[in-house]
């Protein structure tokens, strides 16, 4: 071997010696303590409005700790915080269970009813026998369990007369005023749709989700979306207001008897002391025509169809509590087909990425045909001129 090549080889094998033997010969005491970490209930972070009865809790341990098995664990699932912060579980104790298990572990408490909520935390045993401090609290919801749950009704637009059946109808708007008496301590809501919707309080979204709820066979299953609203409330005068969009609602597809989108929605509201109350979807409820417009049938067998933005149908404030909306028309009701409501058990969609033109070109037939340079699901924003 030429020496002016095994200097340097021999200078990075002795940097690295002390590094390793500090790996190969640390003790217990010097290992990061375990801990737990990536608390889950049904593969979701803090998930609201679930329907599963006996939740399956996951969670991960700490890769810095160094451990090489769990041996033990022991799950605190309580009513409140401050009941699991004092190590107490009023819903479940596990008690200390010998097992490697950390995914998929059935809640073995109390029968969980609609609308309650549950905090949790988790700790383990190494194989050593080195037990872990409590992880974080975790907590999730469940959703309304019972059809005798829901109280709304679902609502939409009325076909004008005159209008042929398969001929799409403007995305509605709708909403509803209330009075409050004093600010909740507790207010959730169900959103139940047929079709896409966004759903707002006091001119607020309340979310970010986009193209909600998921996409659901509708001859099979209907999915709902849990909402905490409590911070959108005040004392006095409030208004919810849903806007709809027709998404695959579209009659002909498997389980849809009336052209969409259809709603139901409640919001379960609770005070400081004791008292309840809730608002729901009914024929009182105010719609109005927004600005979109779906275009061809919007079917899933070749016509995607589009959407035509009228802006002078603009109506600044639609979703605000001081609006008139006494020109609105009251919402219809409808009986959709019979099928299974379940709540939402994934992620909700989201916006992830803002994505530039690549192409503009004039399309010979008319028109213009924009190249986005990938196939992505999303809409367009155009900067018209005035």
């Amino acid at each position: 071997m030429n020496p002016s090549n095994f200097r340097p080889l021999l200078a990075v094998v002795m940097l690295a010696l002390p590094f390793r033997t500090t790996l190969l010969f640390a003790d217990d005491s010097e290992r990061a303590s375990v801990s737990v970490q990536g608390l889950r209930c049904e593969y979701l972070s803090n998930p609201l409005g679930i329907d599963v009865q006996k939740p399956r809790l996951s969670w991960r341990l700490d890769p810095a700790a160094n451990l090489r098995a769990q041996s033990a664990y022991r799950v605190l699932v309580a009513s409140t915080p401050s009941i699991l912060q004092h190590d107490q579980g009023d819903l479940w104790d596990s008690g200390r269970v010998a097992s490697a298990q950390s995914t998929w572990v059935e809640y073995g408490g109390k029968a969980l009813h609609s609308g309650q909520q549950a905090y949790w935390k988790v700790r383990v045993w190494s194989d050593a026998g080195k037990s872990s401090p409590w992880s974080a609290q975790a907590a999730w919801s469940m959703g309304l369990l019972q059809s005798s749950d829901w109280h709304s009704k679902w609502i939409g637009e009325q076909r004008p007369d005159g209008t042929a059946g398969g001929t799409p109808l403007p995305s509605p708007w709708l909403r509803k005023t209330f009075t409050l008496v004093q600010k909740p301590a507790k207010a959730v809501a169900y959103v139940n749709s047929l079709g896409y919707y966004e759903l707002y309080i006091n001119g607020r979204r309340v979310d970010d989700y986009v193209f909600s709820p998921a996409v659901s066979d509708y001859s099979k299953r209907n999915l709902y979306v849990t909402h905490e609203i409590a911070d959108f409330l005040v004392p006095g005068k409030n208004v919810v207001a849903l806007w709809l969009g027709r998404g695959w609602c579209v009659k002909g597809h498997p389980g849809v008897i009336h052209d969409g989108p259809l709603v139901r929605a409640q919001l379960e509201i609770s005070f400081g002391n004791g008292s309840t109350a809730e608002v729901a979807t009914d024929e009182k409820w105010r719609i109005h025509e927004s600005p979109i417009t779906p275009l061809g049938r919007g079917t899933a067998f070749g016509d995607y169809g589009g959407e035509r933005y009228d802006a002078g149908l603009e109506l600044p404030g639609w979703n605000q509590v001081d609006l008139d909306d006494s020109g609105w028309q009251t919402a219809a009701v409808f009986e959709p087909a019979s099928a299974l409501t379940a709540a939402q058990m994934v992620e909700p969609n989201r916006l992830m990425e803002t994505i530039k033109v690549a192409r503009v070109e004039a399309y010979p037939q008319g028109g213009w045909v924009i190249d986005m340079g990938k196939n992505f699901t999303g809409w367009l924003e155009i900067k018209l001129p005035r």
